[in-house]
């Protein structure tokens, strides 16, 4: 909401708050709705609600985000895999797209040809087909590296703390 000027309402969040180390999940409200339910009551309850464990990681993460200066990190890392990954298309012409690009978070499509042909499609996926970039996926999972992928990208994430080296070594 930052990077956009966007104010929102209402923010819902996960991952982020406690690092993934527990699960968490956060909806914020402006104080125009929280004020509303103040005198109307909003039924809810969910399994892990308000779980001490994991509400208190979050000011543990916080205070981690500050003392290591992540948001900066994450800003510099990510101008730097931009630069890494465009690079990778330049050299491979079987990458067709590098999309994306909040932080440390991107994706890139792989194309047969051209004319941007992928390599495969959903479909293949919902009729259990292994698409060539599945097989990389696997392939690179037996080398000890993760990526979600879809039927023709792989979506890059590293962790926040990822350094130049790091970046360098998986190009």
């Amino acid at each position: 909401m930052n990077l956009w000027g966007v104010k929102p309402d209402m923010l819902t969040t996960a991952k982020g708050a406690s690092a993934s180390y527990v699960p968490i999940g956060i909806t914020a409200v402006s104080k125009k709705i929280a004020d509303y339910f103040e005198d109307e009551f909003f039924a809810h309850g969910h399994t892990f609600e308000a779980h001490p464990v994991s509400l208190a990681a979050i000011p543990a993460v916080i205070e981690e985000y500050k003392r290591l200066d992540l948001l900066s990190h994450v800003r510099t890392m990510g101008e730097y895999l931009a630069k890494r990954l465009e690079e990778l298309k330049e050299r491979h012409k079987s990458i067709g797209d590098v999309r994306g690009g909040v932080g440390l978070f991107w994706a890139i499509e792989f194309i047969k040809d051209s004319r941007k042909t992928p390599f495969g499609t959903y479909e293949d996926k919902y009729r259990g087909v292994a698409t060539p970039v599945d097989k990389v996926a696997a392939e690179l999972l037996n080398m000890g590296v993760y990526v979600f992928n879809g039927p023709s990208w792989f979506i890059i994430a590293p962790p926040l703390i990822i350094t130049r080296e790091q970046i360098d070594e998986g190009g």
